[in-house]
């Protein structure tokens, strides 16, 4: 039997981004399902109190949080503003090996194929295309199952030879779809081509230079890590992201339905 679930996901350094993927799990072998009924999902979000308007992406201030929520987002805030990272400057999701490695071996598995990862995405993803002397060296897919295809793409590049590291992590988050994400407005430090957006600094571990851009561009949100980039560098792979997503989106909205 067949069950739906609403499954909360934070993204980044606690980023204090709440998304509800919408999901059908087999209970007996706990995998995801392929969600094809958009009667089950919308059964799914209504027995949560949401509507089809509710899905997609929206902004809200800290002070109409909870106050469970609030006192911690309170925290994290005061983080950013005096270390530079919500999380005071401890190194959490970031460069995970275990995730690296499995990135890396997934590409290897298709071939380092990239046209065979984009056909598992429900969109077109931004891709680096060597900009910033980059080598696209890992990669997964992930979130929601829809006709065998998912809606969050994770890409792990090398710059100059390794001296660099970048992760861009691209979510597809349509307006009426089944997922809802919600960032706090008050974390909102910095810009990207004029959108809002989040700079975290930080240092790794090994004492490597971390930035941490997140950011939205229509239906989709990015969040991009780097390893021993100046910022500068980092500013200017960021709006190559930001340019090349919205040349996508625009050549979408003009494809025929």
């Amino acid at each position: 039997m067949r069950k739906n679930l609403i499954v909360f996901l934070g993204l980044g350094t606690i980023s204090f981004i709440l998304i509800i993927y919408l999901f059908l799990i087999n209970p007996n072998v706990a995998n995801i399902i392929d969600v094809d009924s958009e009667n089950n999902q919308q059964k799914a979000y209504k027995a949560f109190g949401l509507e089809e308007e509710d899905m997609g992406l929206h902004y809200i201030k800290l002070s109409n949080q909870i106050e469970s929520e609030r006192n911690e987002a309170l925290t994290a805030l005061k983080n950013l503003k005096t270390t530079g990272s919500l999380s005071g400057g401890i190194q959490t999701t970031e460069f995970d090996e275990t995730m690296i490695g499995e990135a890396k071996n997934n590409f290897q598995a298709l071939d380092e194929d990239i046209n065979k990862a984009k056909y598992k995405l429900t969109f077109e993803p931004v891709l680096l295309d060597n900009f910033y002397n980059s080598k696209l060296v890992g990669l997964n897919s992930s979130g929601i199952l829809a006709n065998n295809k998912y809606n969050i793409f994770y890409q792990v590049y090398d710059i100059n030879n390794g001296q660099s590291v970048i992760e861009l992590t691209e979510h597809y988050i349509p307006k009426n779809g089944s997922v809802r994400l919600t960032v706090i407005e008050d974390f909102l430090n910095d810009k990207v081509n004029d959108k809002p957006a989040r700079l975290e600094s930080l240092y790794s571990d090994r004492q490597e230079l971390l930035y941490n851009f997140s950011w939205q561009n229509n239906q989709r949100y990015y969040e991009l890590n780097t390893k021993k980039l100046p910022l500068i560098a980092v500013r200017e792979i960021v709006n190559f992201i930001d340019l090349s997503s919205t040349k996508i989106q625009l050549l979408e909205e003009k494809e025929p339905n």
